[in-house]
């Protein structure tokens, strides 16, 4: 009978003691938004080879510009209609207005961007971050299959 409690007892501090390991694990929190930036920044300054001092340089203006493009606001969704529900000529007037203010002031922000980032980088190179920004933005976008797999290996 002591044999077989000495085996409880040691099974159930295992069970314990891994338990706690994983909930430690799934406990990650999530890099901010400034995280992912630099990150972003860094995978597209690495794809594109630069030495050291364009790298760095490349990744502070990067981040500048994702912060002042967060500064403008979300972009507008699209809005919900409920049946039978309809917009006033006014309403309707007043979020084209605003939607066309945004986007020039995410042009204007492009341009002030293009502009540093021609200080250091030649057009060509500009032409290929923005390529590099958009592939990387649409791998971000897809949804993500089978993210947990368990063994772990690529097909």
């Amino acid at each position: 009978m002591k044999r077989y409690l000495t085996i409880f007892l040691t099974l159930l501090a295992l069970t314990t003691g891994l338990s706690t390991a994983t909930a430690q694990e799934t406990d990650k929190q999530r890099p901010t938004r400034e995280q992912l930036t630099t990150a972003q920044a860094r995978h597209i300054a690495g794809l594109m080879a630069f030495d050291d001092a364009t790298s760095e340089r490349f990744i502070a203006t990067f981040s500048r510009h994702q912060q002042e493009l967060w500064a403008l606001g979300p972009k507008g969704r699209k809005q919900q209609h409920k049946k039978g529900v309809q917009q006033t000529d006014a309403q309707v007037k007043q979020a084209m207005q605003e939607r066309f203010e945004r986007r020039q002031k995410v042009l204007d922000l492009e341009k002030k961007y293009y502009d540093e980032y021609s200080k250091f980088l030649t057009p060509k190179q500009i032409q290929r971050v923005y390529e590099l920004q958009g592939e990387v933005m649409k791998k971000l976008a897809k949804p993500r299959k089978n993210k947990a797999r368990p063994d772990n290996k690529r097909r």
